[in-house]
């Protein structure tokens, strides 16, 4: 019997050790939790970086507002301060709204409009029950809104703010000094609106230098990666079936080797002009590099991407140049998975198209039609190299 009891109690734990283990296993769990948030809010900010300058004012905008106006609004509630305390925490509660959304990429247009909005009635109001004094912070708010808004919205908010303003300006000020705050807030609306038109021009110029591949004219590998992010966080929202086609022309180097390179940037820019003229506005070709490229289709159905690369193929046979010798592309087409990384989608339809190479060229293979798990090593993908300069 005790022997019994002896060998049971070698399979007993310890109530100190299961609570430890327990400990342990939540200290693991927030550990994960911490880890996953902290991760969350650096794609958040990432996501921010490659927004324009108007969304970046107006995260700035919004943060310093929940920062300067949090204090006051503590100080008003233990004065008992109901009604301004009131209208902090409505300032602060938007602010904090246009933050979250504007770091999600949500809402935009509505959250510019919104914060022009805040901003010309709080000067606005500030003027009124401050005095004359407070009629600087109308010239920084004229600012936020050419930076924010469309230049028309923009000058409206200038005429509503400079009608609020009015009353208190005509009584607190003789005729000169009212036309000389007049003079100065429309003349600054002028320049402000003439020099955001420039930087935005140039903005412009920089991004289309910087993601446009300049022989083909579509997207570089930086505009596919930034536009492959967004595809993959509006699949959750707007539940559209993306799906990426990666391109290769098939014995490309031995067209250049025998052709001239000429002949194959006219390949490139031919290929690229029957592919973009047949995507909807919410398609998008990009340049991987060499005579690689990715098509990401936005559809109803999962098999809008293999109709699409079908529609591709037909469109190359049948549209033939004269100039050009006759060429033909391998495929491969990957749908987009739920909670997928764009390394991982592009992998997909990298080895659909490389198996596309090995079953003779001028193919589409979809990803779903391979074994599970089936990928290209540096092996087979140096051998299919050297195959198709050998052909």
């Amino acid at each position: 019997m005790e022997n019994e009891s002896k060998k049971l109690s070698r399979f007993q734990i310890s109530p100190h050790r299961y609570t430890d283990t327990i400990a342990e296993t939540k200290a693991e769990a927030n550990i994960k939790k911490n880890v996953a948030f902290s991760v969350h809010i650096l794609h958040l900010f990432t996501q921010l970086r490659r927004q324009g300058m108007s969304e970046r004012i107006l995260f700035a905008l919004s943060t310093l507002v929940i920062l300067f106006v949090t204090p006051p609004t503590v100080i008003r509630l233990i004065a008992q301060d109901w009604a301004v305390f009131t209208l902090d925490v409505f300032l602060i509660i938007s602010a904090a709204f246009i933050f979250y959304n504007t770091l999600k990429g949500r809402y935009l247009s509505f959250l510019k409009l919104y914060m022009c909005c805040l901003v010309s009635i709080g000067a606005s109001l500030t003027v009124v029950f401050g005095g004359i004094e407070q009629v600087y912070w109308i010239f920084p708010t004229v600012l936020t809104a050419y930076f924010l808004v469309k230049h028309q919205y923009a000058f409206l908010f200038v005429i509503a703010i400079s009608a609020a303003i009015a009353p208190t300006i005509f009584n607190s000020a003789d005729g000169m000094h009212t036309l000389t705050i007049y003079l100065a807030l429309f003349g600054t609306a002028t320049f402000v609106s003439v020099f955001s038109k420039e930087i935005m021009i140039e903005n412009k110029s920089l991004n289309s230098l910087a993601s446009i591949d300049p022989l083909t004219g579509v997207g570089n590998r930086r505009l596919f990666a930034e536009e492959a992010s967004q595809s993959i966080a509006k699949e959750k929202l707007d539940r559209l079936v993306y799906s990426m086609i990666v391109i290769d022309i098939d014995d490309f180097k031995v067209i250049n080797d025998t052709k001239g390179h000429q002949i194959g940037d006219l390949i490139l820019k031919h290929l690229c002009s029957t592919v973009t003229k047949r995507l909807a506005d919410s398609d998008s070709m990009y340049r991987l590099g060499g005579e690689e490229f990715a098509v990401i289709v936005a559809g109803d159905n999962a098999s809008d991407g293999m109709d699409f690369a079908e529609l591709i193929q037909f469109s190359l046979m049948k549209e033939r140049v004269q100039e050009l010798p006759i060429y033909t592309v391998s495929m491969g087409v990957a749908m987009l998975r739920r909670g997928e990384t764009i390394d991982n989608w592009l992998h997909r339809a990298d080895v659909a198209m490389y198996t596309a190479k090995r079953k003779g060229k001028n193919t589409i293979i979809n990803d779903e039609d391979l074994p599970k798990g089936a990928k290209i090593t540096d092996f087979e993908r140096h051998r299919s190299s050297r195959a198709t300069q050998r052909s």
